[in-house]
């Protein structure tokens, strides 16, 4: 990752400058101020050329410009921003999710957004270790349609040492993980949200929907071998996909709980969700 000072976002840092050490980290905004690297590489559908995007080219119409009028763009590489090189990829062209249609970037409270179709669209990052019993997910999303088992997040297989992250039904996320589950209640809807889960060494995992705490439990990661990263749909299956726009996912290999504020106010500054 190359990095310059630009003056860019005055007084402000990125939310990586400030919380650094993530295991993967996605978004279509820089999450660093130094960040000249691209965030995202593109494929138009009118004749399947693909090129790399930065966060300003995303935003400034460079993007669209190259996609061009009345064509449509999809996303072959979420590139990960957090140094480690765990890009989110699709090389199926029937499975990228889009970015630009008819021309137009797609946005979601007017910042640039991913759209996920709900029936074959993720992105899947390379098997890695995370090592760790402490792990903390922050998402950007919103879903478009409030269908059951829809999993936005999941890292491996939570049968075996892995984790999901879903929609089980009209009014809860569950988290699951070492084969079993908990439902927290959020009043879910079609809003965009920031949703955060912090699990802790003790047990504790703490659920929050735009600041405000869902629910919590005793359930336990243990996150231990290399698992698939994927994004839109359950790595163990792939009956459940999520109908979803998307924004930003971070992936913490470390307990950010005391952070959270910070993190929060860094992600709402910039999306102005809640």
């Amino acid at each position: 990752m190359s990095w310059i000072i630009t003056g860019k976002e005055a007084g402000s840092l990125g939310l990586l400058d400030q919380y650094g050490d993530a295991a993967a980290a996605y978004s279509l905004r820089n999450l660093s101020l130094y960040n000249t690297d691209p965030v995202v590489r593109v494929r138009r559908d009118n004749d399947n050329s693909e090129a790399d995007f930065t966060a300003t080219e995303v935003s400034d119409g460079t993007l669209a410009a190259w996609v061009g009028a009345g064509n449509d763009g999809f996303v072959r590489t979420w590139y990960d921003q957090s140094g480690n090189a765990r890009h989110a990829e699709q090389a199926t062209m029937a499975s990228q999710p889009q970015i630009v249609a008819t021309g137009s970037l797609l946005t979601e409270n007017g910042k640039a957004s991913l759209s996920f179709n709900g029936t074959s669209n993720y992105l899947t990052a390379a098997a890695f270790s995370v090592q760790t019993t402490d792990i903390s997910l922050v998402s950007v999303f919103k879903f478009n349609a409030l269908t059951d088992f829809q999993t936005f997040i999941s890292f491996g297989s939570f049968i075996s040492s892995g984790f999901l992250f879903q929609r089980p039904d009209s009014d809860t996320y569950r988290y699951a993980t070492n084969g079993g589950f908990t439902d927290y209640g959020s009043n879910l809807n079609t809003n965009q949200t920031l949703l955060e889960l912090y699990d802790k060494s003790n047990g504790a995992t703490e659920v929050f929907r735009n600041t405000v705490l869902t629910g919590q439990n005793s359930q336990s990661t243990a996150i231990n071998g290399s698992n698939v990263f994927e994004i839109g749909r359950r790595a163990d299956t792939s009956a459940q996909y999520t109908n979803m726009n998307a924004q930003e996912f971070i992936l913490y290999p470390s307990n950010q709980s005391s952070n959270r504020v910070g993190i929060e106010a860094n992600i709402n500054a910039h999306y102005s969700i809640y």
